[in-house]
């Protein structure tokens, strides 16, 4: 069995036979990911009428949307089976995910929102790069993905959020606004 399978394998095991181990996992994938998003949404309401706000909330959400779209287009492509299709010893705790395993579209979503609020909050970003960590975790604890699928899945959301970034600085200095956002932010 490889290390992979084993990983797998010990922590959902781990987690159907101590049910608040499974019952955290679920609720760090799902509501985790919520709380994770809403960090950018509440900063960009609590600043409506401050563009700079705004723009970073915008900037990061799109970041992850693109990361969400991304990651589903790449299983939908790629289709790797999850570990319950290959291990007999490993029941999902939640089974609603339809195809591929690769990459962990959760720990895209969650790993982009936190790269984005990196740039625009440091302080936030970093602690909600753990909570990313966390979610691709909780999901090899539910038993509906591989380590290596959260470890695509933090690649994803990573270069995402810096792409999104790096896509509108370059629309600003071709648009000639650079100078002026540089001068007023």
């Amino acid at each position: 069995m490889s290390g992979q399978a084993l990983t797998v394998t010990f922590l959902n095991e781990l987690a159907l036979q101590s049910p608040w181990i499974g019952s955290f996992a679920l609720l760090v994938s799902e509501a985790g990911l919520m709380l994770l998003a809403s960090v950018p949404v509440t900063l960009a309401m609590l600043n409506l009428r401050d563009r700079f706000h705004v723009t970073q909330a915008f900037l990061v959400i799109v970041g992850a949307l693109v990361a969400w779209v991304l990651a589903d287009t790449i299983k939908y492509i790629f289709d790797t089976p999850r570990p319950a299709e290959v291990l007999e010893a490993v029941t999902p705790i939640i089974s609603k995910d339809l195809y591929g395993a690769f990459p962990s579209g959760h720990t895209a979503l969650a790993t982009a929102l936190a790269v984005g609020m990196l740039y625009y909050r440091p302080s936030w970003g970093f602690v909600m790069v753990i909570g990313a960590v966390l979610v691709g975790v909780s999901r090899v604890v539910l038993g509906v993905h591989w380590p290596f699928d959260i470890a695509g899945g933090l690649v994803l959301g990573s270069v995402t959020a810096i792409g999104v970034r790096l896509v509108y600085r370059r629309l600003l200095k071709r648009s000639g606004v650079m100078g002026w956002v540089n001068r007023h932010f």
